[in-house]
């Protein structure tokens, strides 16, 4: 399924996994086969990507067994950005009229959107409600980190275990809601 009109300018290199050359890549295809839509071929036995294909998805880097394809320096802080900025937006026309509900289970290291997305890294927490999607994040962030580590599952420690297994700061998109006004960083967990 190829689209033909794409409305993303790829002047500007969105968030997008780069193949890092000198990377051991075995070209074992893995990458081709999985591309959504048909954005990557080999060619001389390296994969070779169509930017104006792609749709930005990261499955090529979810698939990779020899880790060939890498993020960008600071994408994944851009993107946290972009999804504070896309949270205000959506947000912007339902002020008090939405209550959010996070299942703090089967916290894995990769989004859910990822196949595979790994083992659980802490034992579940349970479910947590507020009318104010930062402060229910920045809860379940720091529930995540109270909660019990299974063992082998990361050698990250708190605070922030989540970021550092990703080798970033799990605060960027919460400050970046935070400043736009979508809500705060601020809470007051009351169990029940």
């Amino acid at each position: 399924m190829r689209s033909q009109n794409r409305a993303i300018d790829h002047g500007q290199r969105l968030n997008m996994p780069i193949f890092a050359e000198e990377r051991e890549c075995n070209g074992c295809g893995k990458c081709v086969d999985a591309c959504p839509t048909d954005a990557i071929t080999m060619v001389n036995e390296k994969p070779k990507r169509v930017e104006a294909e792609c749709m930005y998805c990261g499955t090529c880097f979810f698939k990779c067994p020899s880790h060939c394809w890498i993020w960008p320096p600071g994408s994944k802080e851009k993107l946290q950005v972009y999804l504070g900025h896309s949270a205000s937006a959506v947000l912007s026309g339902y002020k008090g009229k939405v209550v959010f509900v996070n299942f703090i289970q089967d916290v894995v290291p990769f989004c859910d959107c990822a196949a595979p997305s790994g083992n659980p890294v802490v034992q579940d927490v349970g479910i947590a409600l507020s009318f104010d999607p930062v402060a229910i994040d920045k809860a379940s962030l720091d529930l995540i980190d109270r909660s019990p580590i299974i063992p082998g599952a990361t050698s990250a420690k708190p605070p922030d275990i989540l970021g550092k297994m990703h080798h970033t700061s799990s605060m960027v998109q919460l400050e970046t809601a935070e400043k736009l006004g979508v809500g705060s960083t601020k809470y007051k967990l009351v169990p029940v």
